[in-house]
C-alpha cells in the first residue's frame, strides 16, 4: 500500500474531544492474533461509537446490515445486501 495514501487522513483534522478519541479502538489492544475475550469486548464496545464519530467527520450511515444477516449472506456466498442497487 502506497504510504502517502495512509497519511492522507490526519486525525487531528477531525478535532474529536479527549472523550471521543478515548473510544477509538486502540492498536495495542486490538494488535495481538488471536484476540481474547477482552480484546473482542473492547472491540465492540468502542465500535458502538463509529456513527457517532463518522457524523463528526461528515460521512452518514444510509443503512446497515446486521451481523447474523451478513454471517447467512456470507455461508450463501451472496453479499448482495453490502452493494444495494442505486435507485
Amino acid at each position: 500500500m502506497d504510504k502517502d495514501l495512509i497519511n492522507e487522513i490526519d486525525f487531528n483534522d477531525i478535532k474529536l474531544s479527549s472523550e471521543d478519541k478515548i473510544k477509538l479502538p486502540g492498536r495495542r489492544v486490538l494488535s495481538s492474533r488471536p484476540w481474547s475475550e477482552e480484546q473482542l469486548q473492547v472491540f465492540i464496545e468502542r465500535q458502538k461509537h463509529v456513527p457517532e464519530i463518522f457524523a463528526k467527520m461528515g460521512i452518514e450511515i444510509v443503512d446497515s446490515v446486521s451481523y447474523e444477516q451478513l454471517k447467512e449472506e456470507w455461508a450463501r456466498g451472496d453479499l448482495s445486501s453490502l452493494f444495494p442497487k442505486e435507485k
